[in-house]
């Protein structure tokens, strides 16, 4: 027979020179140091409180139906119930890694993981109230021709003007400006210094001066437009909508092409110095920008991203090539996931491996190789994930081997982890959520049963099938609690059935719904996918951090005041017991192929009657939606 496999901690414990570094010692960290901003900052320019990493976050917004505030008498706390949710992972997590990290130390880590991200997350928060309805794409250049004579009729100055905004678009208009002034101040001293050096000719072209024309007029010649946002008045290309110009990507493509003839490049060079040394949410544009630009050499474009992961500023190396990716598909479309075409992806596939060695620089490589992931995945999700799921793979053990292949880094296995929540975060979820279920579902309900493998493979495929599990796991974990740190802090809810998801599925909405009991309580595509995963963290002993997810959702539903709160009791009701009529099915599945018979329906079962006695011993409403359950269940 088989034998049982769960992650769960038993209940009494509940291309470059490798390096000979040892693999547990202590990552460097960045140097506290001053911010290096893009000229000196508006007076509207200081940064929000707002982090979608792991932890606290800081987002208001109020519901559509909101009635009265009702006084919290259905249990645990929200923040009881992340603990609670949290406990079970980290137990497992200090089985295999050591003493897990206390709070303050894992925010310390995801900022150490991408200092970038929080940067261009408060950016884009005081950004996003911007007007869409003034996008103009009617007097755009259409073709490549048409927009190579555009360009080369501008004025010298609004040239510079043009680069500064296919790398800042979206920066302020004295950022703009500044960095417009910083390209064009070369140029004016060639000039004069050519000048100098022959006697003036009537037909000498002449310089326009930067204050020669008003901001207006420079605006409609580049086709650009000031749009006042909550930090300020910020520049964005005519055609720039939910975030994304196409304009931007044609300009900076068209640089990119015509940049390496231009005699002694001013932009390339500032380009270069603006890269490696801004920290402020102009950083990343200006890394992005050089990737779109080395893109078309990509010996070059490798070269950098190497030398860049050699120090703990390897995040900047992740924005290099994700800006090159964006040339890739502008260039291939959808053949630019192809690591044959793409300077990209062969690259980051060599990361991946490499993380699996020992030493410092490997390790960095293989975080930038899950950042880069992440950041291609807000384009390309199925190849994001896939690329993560790479990172999780261990070296096949020897035939003569009787010992647990080398495991991974912690620190690449926490950027793996903070990659999906990220993609889910950032507009992914669908995607992450039904991934998660059919790899969790091939791992768990379908395993292969062990006595029919050689002893090397047998213990390799029960290391890698524990670590693809527990992180999945764990990335749902947070996943579910940044979800419900942004709804679960008001007294009153209201949920109308009726009320479709949005169109653009986001954590941090602000309709008042924790969105993950929206999708289950409508009856969503991803209803049998969170079945799929809570059904797995039972079957693997995770029961707790599973009925803490379940619990949340239970006194959600229970403080309902919405158009028909008895419709939103029975559609949570009828998820719970297809769930407990999963975890049956499951067990019996496991049991036909052999594997002793897990107590996870009894489990299932204590747990409800659990909360019935809570319900009864201190009044609460848990008790009856528990007992209701409990009378459905086969």
């Amino acid at each position: 027979m088989p034998e049982e496999q769960n992650i769960a901690p038993p209940p009494e414990e509940a291309g470059e020179p490798k390096s000979d570094a040892p693999k547990n010692e202590p990552r460097n960290e960045p140097k506290k140091e001053a911010e290096t901003t893009l000229g000196p900052k508006d007076a509207d320019g200081a940064s929000k409180q707002f982090n979608t990493t792991i932890g606290d976050i800081g987002v208001g917004g109020v519901g559509d139906n909101h009635t009265y505030n009702i006084h919290n008498v259905y249990g645990p706390s929200e923040a009881q119930i992340g603990q609670q949710i949290r406990q079970q992972i980290n137990d497992v997590l200090r089985e295999k890694f050591g003493e897990p990290e206390s709070e303050d130390q894992r925010k310390k880590a995801s900022a150490r993981i991408d200092p970038f991200r929080k940067k261009l997350d408060e950016d884009i928060a005081s950004s996003a109230d911007g007007d869409d309805a003034t996008v103009k794409t009617a007097d755009l250049p259409k073709t490549d021709a048409e927009l190579a004579k555009w360009y080369y009729e501008l004025s010298a100055y609004d040239k510079c003007f043009v680069q500064a905004m296919a790398v800042f678009e979206g920066a302020s208009v004295r950022e703009i400006t500044y960095a417009t002034g910083k390209l064009y101040e070369p140029v004016l001293q060639v000039a004069a210094l050519a000048n100098s050096q022959q006697s003036p000719s009537p037909s000498s072209p002449k310089l326009a001066a930067s204050d020669d024309i008003s901001l207006s007029e420079r605006m409609r010649r580049t086709h650009t437009q000031i749009r006042r946002v909550s930090r300020g008045s910020r520049l964005f290309w005519q055609d720039h909508a939910r975030g994304v110009s196409q304009f931007k990507v044609r300009v900076l493509h068209f640089i990119a092409e015509e940049v390496h003839m231009w005699y002694g490049s001013i932009f390339l060079d500032q380009l270069q110095i603006w890269a490696e040394e801004l920290t402020d949410e102009n950083g990343p544009r200006a890394v992005q920008a050089l990737g779109a630009i080395w893109w078309h050499e990509a010996e070059r474009l490798q070269q950098i991203a190497n030398i860049w992961t050699r120090d703990e500023k390897w995040y900047r190396a992740a924005y290099l090539l994700d800006g090159a990716y964006e040339v890739d598909r502008s260039t291939f479309g959808d053949a630019a996931d192809d690591a044959n075409k793409s300077p990209v992806l062969w690259l980051v596939q060599k990361w991946a491996k490499e993380s699996r060695l020992l030493g410092e620089v490997n390790r960095n490589r293989g975080c930038a190789a899950a950042l880069t992931y992440t950041l291609i995945g807000e384009r390309s999700p199925a190849l994001a994930l896939r690329g993560l799921d790479s990172l999780l793979d261990l070296p096949q053990s020897h035939p003569q081997s009787q010992e647990e292949p080398e495991g991974i880094a912690e620190d690449v296995y926490a950027a793996v982890v903070l990659g999906y929540v990220d993609l889910a975060i950032y507009g992914q979820l669908r995607e992450v959520l039904q991934h998660f279920a059919r790899r969790l579902e091939l791992i768990s309900y379908r395993r292969l049963p062990l006595t029919e493998m050689k002893l090397h493979k047998r213990i390799h495929y029960r290391a890698q099938r524990q670590l693809q599990l527990i992180a999945m796991l764990d990335a749902f974990s947070h996943i579910a609690n940044v979800s419900f740190q942004v709804s679960g802090k008001r007294d009153w809810v209201s949920y109308n059935l009726d009320k479709p998801l949005p169109s653009s599925i986001s954590l941090t909405n602000n309709d008042g719904r924790e969105i993950l009991l929206v999708g289950i309580l409508t009856g969503s595509s991803w209803r049998e996918h969170i079945s799929t995963l809570l059904c797995t963290a039972l079957i693997e002993k995770l029961g707790d951090f599973a009925f803490a997810v379940l619990r949340f959702w239970a006194d959600i539903v229970l403080k309902d005041q919405g158009p028909a709160p008895h419709r939103v009791r029975r559609a949570y009701v009828e998820f719970v017991v297809e769930l407990g009529t999963k975890v049956r099915t499951w067990c019996n599945h496991l049991v036909a192929l052999g594997f002793p018979r897990p107590s996870t329906p009894e489990t299932f079962r204590n747990k409800l009657e659990k909360w019935q006695r809570e319900g009864e011993q201190h009044q609460r409403p848990i008790g009856t939606l528990a007992q209701e359950i409990l009378e459905q269940l086969p």
